[in-house]
């Protein structure tokens, strides 16, 4: 019995040193994973888009004035860089044009500069010169931001970059995003009348398998000299494999005056142009009034054009936008006014 036992042991001691030496194996392999991990996070990645355009503008058009020329409407240049496995850091530039006292000059400016911390998965909360949250969510539905700006953005409703704080929380499988802000107001910078503006926002596809995309936002800012501006929207659309259809309802209240917005955004894929790529259909309509008064100046903004995808990450627009008013406030080159301006537009937007 005793021999037997003797035999068992020496059987089984090889196979126990075995097992450990690949316990140890694999906790080795496991360590070493994540110090790469924990390398490649450290390190600082950059990413951007340049967005660039000629622009013929001519009667037959039914421009205000003749002018063709080559325009940089914006140079985003991100620098990430995580400072642990939970907090990061981000600085974006921007370089866009400024109309001056006497030129047209392009400046470089601050987009955003803050610092993330993931407390858990999915919820991040941000300080610093963060996202403004419905103008991104509402770019980032639809696509092409380097064709034109969405309503709330063109009619500056609402900013994408704010200086304060948020809490964002993206759903599971990306099904949408939502989040809350406390920020200076849509100016950026503090003001001297001491104001705090609150929102809160939410956009995504509430059912997992059926396209409806649904959302909404709606803020309030406050000053010291009790002037009180609200601000809310909602948008519903269908988004598939195959594009995006849209609308969009916009409002901001200012001491009992109200501006109104309404807008349609589309995208319908068309195919692949070989030897390039994507070919996509792009269609913009908007109607915006500011505060409702008797001088106010209605606006009807039509965009409509092809999109094709060159490489990954390079797009070509060539695109019509058009604008409208309900008086001529559009100035001629013989002096006078017209209630129409037009465009014709081949875009580039690079996204690296």
């Amino acid at each position: 019995m005793y021999k037997s036992l003797l035999l068992c042991i020496a059987f089984l001691t090889p196979l126990a040193a075995t097992a450990q030496d690949a316990d140890s194996t694999r906790f080795l392999e496991a360590r070493i994973s994540q110090l790469e991990h924990q390398i490649a996070s450290s390190k600082v990645r950059f990413s951007g888009q340049f967005i660039s355009g000629f622009g013929l503008r001519s009667a037959p058009l039914g421009a205000t004035t003749d002018e063709t020329a080559f325009r940089i409407d914006r140079w985003f240049f991100t620098a990430e860089a995580n400072v642990s496995e939970t907090v990061g850091l981000r600085v974006t530039t921007d370089v866009k044009p400024t109309a001056t006292s006497n030129a047209n000059k392009d400046v470089l400016t601050l987009a955003y500069a803050h610092v993330d911390w993931d407390v858990q998965p999915g919820l991040t909360l941000q300080a610093g010169m963060i996202p403004g949250g419905w103008v991104n969510q509402v770019n980032s539905l639809w696509g092409f931001r380097g064709v034109t700006k969405v309503l709330p953005d063109a009619e500056n409703l609402l900013s994408m970059g704010v200086l304060g704080a948020s809490a964002r929380y993206r759903l599971p499988d990306g099904r949408g995003t939502m989040g809350v802000v406390v920020h200076n107001g849509q100016t950026r910078q503090p003001s001297e009348e001491d104001q705090v503006e609150f929102g809160a926002y939410a956009l995504g596809r509430p059912l997992h398998n059926f396209p409806i995309v649904v959302g909404g936002h709606a803020s309030h800012t406050r000053t010291a000299d009790a002037l009180n501006v609200d601000r809310w929207g909602a948008l519903v659309g269908v988004k598939g494999s195959r594009g995006l259809l849209s609308f969009d309802y916009e409002a901001r209240s200012e001491e009992g005056q109200i501006s109104t917005g309404v807008g349609v955004m589309s995208n319908l894929v068309l195919g692949r142009l070989a030897p390039l790529g994507t070919v996509t259909l792009v269609g913009l309509a908007d109607w915006y009034t500011p505060l409702h008064s008797a001088d106010s100046v209605e606006r009807l903004r039509t965009v409509l054009g092809l999109a094709v995808e060159v490489a990954p990450g390079f797009n070509l627009a060539l695109d019509y936008q058009r604008e409208q008013a309900n008086e001529a406030v559009f100035a001629r080159t013989d002096g006078g006014f017209s209630d129409t301006d037009g465009t014709l537009y081949l875009h580039i937007f690079l996204t690296y």
